[in-house]
């Protein structure tokens, strides 16, 4: 986990490799697992705030506009002993616009201030940062990646999470990798927050902040799926049998 792979002991059932960044998921088992998950095939706006996005009829499980789309029902936070993973697929059609991806505190609007959350932005420009928030503590990786210029829905971008539980007795005691790849990035990056002198945690980490997949652009955007997924027991308590 140290050199910033993910699976931790046997290979994930997910993926192939086992430093795919959801490679660690506990499936088929879902029943172990808390998810929330939409494909947008059915855009039920009693369950997503965001009156700015619409279905495209055209192409059924895509979700399209301007603004900030969030689950109504924050039911996730970073605790230790519980592993969480978070999966974004959308594109963007400028890069004029302010764009702000991943988990947060239920901002109503882009442009609120996040207390607590992990997630990417940009601010009208092609630079990709990606920042921990804790207690409005920020912790920016400045230009951690690139948008392709132009931007376009036939370049989509995938923005993944993983928060290990921070089960580990000595220090880093645990990370949050995040993974930004596809079409629309220059490059693919891969970075943490949590393994180094330059990004550890800020004190007060975790927190009980209860926070929700958000997702939004002052800039139209296509939003494809999104998928959050945290452990349901502690993976080092011993099995009832």
């Amino acid at each position: 986990m140290f050199d910033i792979s993910v699976t931790r002991w046997q290979n994930g059932m997910t993926n192939a490799r086992d430093t795919e960044t959801l490679s660690d998921l506990p499936l088929p088992n879902r029943m172990r697992l808390s998810e929330l998950s939409d494909d947008f095939h059915q855009f039920n706006e009693l369950v997503w705030s965001g009156l700015g996005f619409l279905p495209q009829p055209a192409d059924k499980g895509i979700i399209q506009g301007t603004g900030f789309l969030k689950n109504l029902q924050p039911t996730f936070r970073m605790n230790k002993g519980f592993r969480m993973w978070a999966d974004f697929l959308f594109g963007i059609n400028a890069l004029t616009g302010h764009l702000r991806v991943g988990l947060v505190d239920g901002p109503a609007t882009i442009s609120n201030t996040v207390t607590d959350g992990i997630y990417m932005r940009t601010a009208g420009t092609a630079n990709i940062d990606v920042v921990l928030s804790v207690n409005s503590q920020l912790l920016v990786q400045t230009g951690a990646a690139r948008l392709v210029d132009p931007a376009g829905y036939e370049h989509p971008i995938t923005f993944q999470l993983y928060w290990d539980g921070g089960l580990y007795a000595s220090a880093p005691n645990g990370r949050i990798v995040w993974e930004i790849s596809g079409p629309g990035i220059v490059t693919p990056a891969r970075g943490s927050f949590g393994g180094s002198s330059a990004y550890p945690f800020p004190d007060g980490f975790p927190r009980s902040t209860m926070l929700t997949p958000g997702i939004g652009s002052t800039a139209a955007m296509q939003i494809d799926m999104l998928a959050v997924y945290k452990d349901r027991f502690n993976i080092l308590m011993n099995p009832t049998f």
